[in-house]
């Protein structure tokens, strides 16, 4: 019940609230594989804990926020892990939200069975979770 950031008492309201979904909002369209401004990094389109936890490298925070997408992706694992499936999308696009509520496919899902579509492609496991 400790929350250090935003992002972590989201989470945590998820959780006491029994959710049905969490959408983080951020600066950047999801999590990426790199810092967003390196060219070579990739938008993660579903986080995959097994695959991805010790592929990514995150960048510095950003100077308005406290914990930036190091907290984020903490926040979303529980959740996630919990039961609760979360979307990290753009607070800056007016209609995200609606997008994801949509099923659409942006930012990046974490979803505590994503392991088991490891072998699925990218765009059928979201497909899976949106259903």
């Amino acid at each position: 019940g400790i929350f250090w950031d935003n992002d972590s008492l989201a989470g945590l309201l998820a959780l006491e609230l029994k959710a049905d979904l969490l959408i983080l909002l951020s600066d950047v369209d999801g999590l990426y594989s790199g810092p967003p401004s390196d060219p070579k990094s990739k938008l993660i389109h579903t986080y995959v804990k097994q695959k991805h936890q010790g592929e990514i490298t995150f960048g510095d925070k950003s100077r308005v926020g406290r914990g930036g997408m190091t907290a984020k992706v903490n926040a979303a694992v529980c959740a996630a892990y919990a039961g609760i499936p979360v979307i990290i999308t753009s607070g800056y696009a007016t209609d995200n939200i609606i997008k994801v509520l949509q099923g659409k496919h942006i930012g990046t899902l974490f979803h505590k069975d994503a392991h088991s579509w490891y072998s699925v492609r990218q765009a059928g496991a979201r497909e899976m979770a949106v259903a």
